[in-house]
């Protein structure tokens, strides 16, 4: 009887193991697909005018404040956005998802070219609403 406690105990974990890596990965899918199709619309071929004006290796660095009191939602979302153009962009969290914030704190700075940074504010800001 205790072996098969175990098994079935260790068959169940393998199988929600299974389930949520085959739940997560679809969730993974759907998330990459809309931000590519969020950024496509945004900016299509291109932000032009960045293009235009901005070294396409310079660097740099913004960072989220918080204009009003209340709980925040969408930082690793915006991570994943930054990350989804440039796999090397660094974000560091100073508040996470479902923390209390309050006007003035900083949830978040992301470290990357400032392409990256100016084409994707726009969807970052519009998921964090």
């Amino acid at each position: 009887m205790c072996i098969f406690s175990r098994a079935l105990k260790a068959a169940l974990i393998f199988n929600f193991i299974n389930l949520f890596m085959n739940v997560s990965t679809d969730f993974q899918n759907r998330l990459e697909e809309f931000i590519a199709s969020a950024l496509k619309e945004d900016i299509g071929d291109g932000d032009h005018s960045t293009l235009a004006c901005i070294d396409p290796e310079a660097q740099g660095r913004a960072v989220l404040k918080i204009k009003d009191n209340g709980i925040l939602a969408g930082v690793d979302i915006a991570e994943k956005i930054f990350q989804f153009l440039e796999p090397t962009a660094v974000v560091t969290k100073f508040l996470r998802d479902g923390d209390k914030m309050t006007f003035g704190q900083e949830a978040f700075q992301v470290s990357a070219k400032i392409s990256t940074i100016l084409s994707c504010e726009r969807l970052v800001l519009n998921c964090m609403q």
